[in-house]
């Protein structure tokens, strides 16, 4: 007995892709992450180092691991929520949902790998 499999519509084909290439991107994120945190001082204002003339405080971790943090709670929000968040009004067109969800990941990847290379000049690595 043979079994035929529908094709599968495009969002949830788009879903699939979009959340294989969100937990590479989220790996890759935590894996610099954690590389830059084995090198870098680990102090209560990094920022001091990295952009003297900025008034704002932020530790070590914070300054390596938010990024990350947001990328692993966007995949677990397109894991878990997969056909809501498409049914959203906001996302009448699924191309243009994964175009804007790609480009926001793309960005936080981005922000995440400029703060592990800041990080990573300042252990000297």
């Amino acid at each position: 007995m043979t079994s035929t499999s529908l094709p599968l519509p495009a969002s949830e084909r788009m879903q699939r892709a979009l959340l294989a290439q969100l937990s590479i991107v989220t790996g890759a994120a935590w894996a610099l992450a954690l590389y830059a945190g084995m090198q870098a001082p680990w102090v209560n204002d990094i920022m001091a180092f990295i952009a003297p003339e900025s008034a704002r405080a932020m530790s070590t971790g914070a300054y390596l691991f938010s990024v990350p943090l947001i990328l692993l709670l966007a995949l677990a929000v397109t894991y878990f929520g997969r056909e809501s968040v498409f049914r959203a009004p906001f996302t009448r067109n699924p191309r243009l949902a994964g175009a804007l969800a790609g480009g926001l990941f793309s960005l936080l990847f981005v922000i995440s790998l400029i703060r592990t290379a800041q990080t990573l000049r300042l252990g000297g690595v």
